[in-house]
């Protein structure tokens, strides 16, 4: 890497106490196949002992890699604007110091862009590898006019077009609890861009139980209320669509559950008819014992279990969304 060239994509790596990960994310960066990369990592007021000693390490070993700025704590978005700054790329990429890219990341987003000759996409993204506490593939969906209105669509390590970034007037430094790359895309795409996803995955992002994601989550009417109040005009101008794609995911996800219930259901019928039946037999036996007057004490034993069973499968959350489901048919 040599960060005295014009470079193609400046990748900025913002570093707050993340000295245990930094390391892997290096090197995946060292490790692009496009070479014209400018890297740049912002140190926003680590205080942890072991990052900062990390970090006196970094800048000896990758001194002539790595462009490295210290800077008084101001959150993510503080972090990612002062790096685009000083970044030369034409592409930017904001990879947190926990998470990863693939080798061909770079190369491939860039590929995109370059044959973007109308400069219609003002993003670039792949599918997502999650790793860490939790391992599954996030699908980042097509471009959708109306998406972003709802929920964020995009991971934050997506590529975008400093120009872009420029037009809307970069990350919202107010937004230091986060979502504020959800309101950073949805601002390029209501500027007239939008994205592409590339189908494979190229972006490795780490979960675990100290993410920020999770204490964002948990102030999540906060943030989209905020995100919603911040650009009213466009909610405004695009809600027939953006209720209209709410409606038609909502019905999505009803009828994915209905399908997947769909075996449990006709299992669930089975049992249960089976076990209503054998009740009423009992039942019909107990009555006619009664009359005749004869030892009850073997079948009452035997009903009551029965009772038990029947009490405890219309309890279980199978039959109470069992029920649920019946009552909406």
């Amino acid at each position: 890497m040599i960060t005295d060239m014009t470079p193609k994509f400046s990748v900025i790596i913002p570093y707050y106490n993340m000295g245990r990960y930094i390391d892997e994310c290096l090197d995946s960066v060292l490790s692009q196949r496009l070479q014209e990369i400018q890297i740049i990592l912002v140190n926003d007021g680590s205080t942890e002992k072991e990052s900062l000693d990390k970090l006196k390490e970094l800048k000896k070993r990758y001194k002539d890699e790595v462009i490295f700025i210290d800077q008084k704590n101001k959150g993510l978005p503080g972090a990612r604007n002062a790096g685009i700054r000083k970044s030369k790329g034409e592409f930017i990429c904001c990879l947190d110091a926990d998470d990863k890219i693939e080798p061909d990341y770079l190369l491939r987003t860039s590929e995109v862009f370059w044959r973007d000759k109308k400069k219609e996409y003002g993003i670039v993204t792949s599918w997502v590898k999650f790793f860490g506490d939790k391992k599954d593939t996030w699908k980042i969906m097509d471009y959708n006019k109306f998406a972003l209105f709802s929920n964020n669509r995009l991971q934050s390590a997506s590529t975008f077009r400093k120009e872009a970034w420029e037009r809307v007037g970069g990350f919202d430094e107010k937004m230091t609890e986060g979502y504020e790359d959800w309101d950073f895309w949805l601002r390029i795409i209501t500027n007239g861009l939008k994205w592409h996803t590339i189908k494979r995955t190229y972006i490795n992002y780490r979960i675990s139980s100290t993410s920020m994601v999770n204490a964002s989550n948990k102030k999540r009417e906060k943030l989209f209320g905020y995100i919603v109040k911040k650009n009213i005009d466009a909610y405004r101008r695009n809600i027939k669509g953006i209720m209209t794609l709410v409606n038609n995911e909502y019905n999505e996800l009803l009828n994915d559950h209905f399908n997947k219930m769909g075996s449990k259901q006709k299992e669930l019928d089975k049992h249960i008819a089976l076990a209503d039946n054998r009740y009423k037999e009992l039942s019909r036996a107990y009555d006619e014992l009664q009359k005749l007057n004869v030892e009850l004490v073997e079948k009452q034993e035997e009903i009551e279990e029965l009772r038990y069973f029947v009490n405890r499968v219309k309890q279980t959350k199978l039959y109470k969304a069992y029920r649920f489901i019946r009552t909406k048919l």
